[in-house]
């Protein structure tokens, strides 16, 4: 069962101290009488409405931008980003959510700011892929009590309004001279849109044995199947960490912990990746972390890796 924490300030401090629990907390909130998450990790602050100063060609769906402790920052109007009639009509009541993930400071004006639950992943539902390029601003349905919540994409959301299609990568240059067609390579990833650019990507840059999964639980699920199987199992993982069912730092502590696949390298690559979250990839193990859509960098730590890997080979 779900339960309201009791401030985003103390979101740090409170369940996501531990790494790999398979948890997380969301901030709940209203737009146009309809409530919807996203997870409080992406969340720096809630403040009050702010007239937001209109800027010479922005999209339809931005109000403008703000100036806040010496940043400025685009809001964005969720109302008419996700078609919905305000209920609440005085704007002065409205709150904005200031959001970071990417490396960029962003705002978000909502109306009702409810509270902040915990949840475990496994009852976050997925969504069915959709949107004719893998675009969708929903990544998941969250069952909080009797309810399921709509989890925004608020890095979708965005990218579609700045016109960044951040995650199409040209193919990384094989500055090592390794082989890339030999080692297998596995990823996690919940998005379809940038599964399928990370896989383009992958096998441009010459790496041949790429298989990918929708979320941790069926990566969790293909690794049992090799290992009872006696099946090759990858040499990489790259995977996300926000994913519905199983998120990342708990398929990596997995992986790790199980003696048949802890030689497995892990790549955590996702946006919540920062400064100050970095040690949660390293308690659950992972050999490497990277922010989004820094790919290049996987590409050449593998190469790295790969390298190494045939150097110690060679001197035995």
């Amino acid at each position: 069962m779900p339960t309201p924490s009791t401030s985003a300030k103390n979101k740090s401090k409170d369940i996501l101290l531990e790494s790999g629990t398979n948890e997380l907390e969301v901030l709940v909130f209203e737009v146009g009488g309809q409530r919807f998450g996203v997870n409080v990790a992406k969340v720096r602050e809630v403040i009050l409405h702010v007239d937001a100063i209109p800027t010479p060609g922005q999209a339809d769906t931005v109000k403008g931008v703000i100036r806040l402790r010496g940043s400025v920052l685009t809001v964005v109007d969720l109302h008419k980003q996700l078609n919905r009639i305000p209920k609440l009509e005085d704007e002065n009541e409205w709150r904005i959510i200031v959001t970071e993930f990417n490396g960029v400071t962003a705002a978000f004006e909502v109306e009702v700011v409810d509270s902040i639950y915990r949840l475990s992943w496994e009852d976050i539902r997925p969504v069915p892929d959709s949107g004719a390029n893998g675009h969708t601003a929903v990544t998941g349905m969250a069952e909080v009590g009797e309810e399921l919540i709509m989890m925004l994409d608020f890095e979708s959301i965005y990218d579609t309004i700045t016109n960044n299609d951040s995650h199409a990568k040209a193919a990384a240059v094989n500055t090592m001279g390794v082989d890339r067609s030999k080692p297998r390579i596995w990823l996690a990833e919940d998005s379809s849109f940038i599964r399928a650019s990370i896989e383009k990507m992958i096998r441009d840059s010459g790496f041949e044995q790429f298989t990918a999964y929708r979320n941790g639980q069926e990566a969790w699920e293909a690794f049992a199947e090799a290992v009872k199987n006696n099946s090759p199992l990858p040499d990489v993982l790259i995977s996300d960490i926000e994913m519905p069912q199983m998120d990342g730092l708990h398929l990596c502590k997995k992986v790790k912990d199980n003696p048949a696949t802890s030689k497995i390298k892990v790549v955590l690559y996702s946006s919540l990746i920062t400064a100050e979250t970095r040690h949660k990839g390293i308690e659950v193990g992972a050999d490497q972390q990277f922010n989004k859509p820094n790919l290049e960098d996987v590409v050449h730590t593998i190469d790295e890796w790969m390298a190494q890997a045939a150097a110690d080979t060679q001197a035995a």
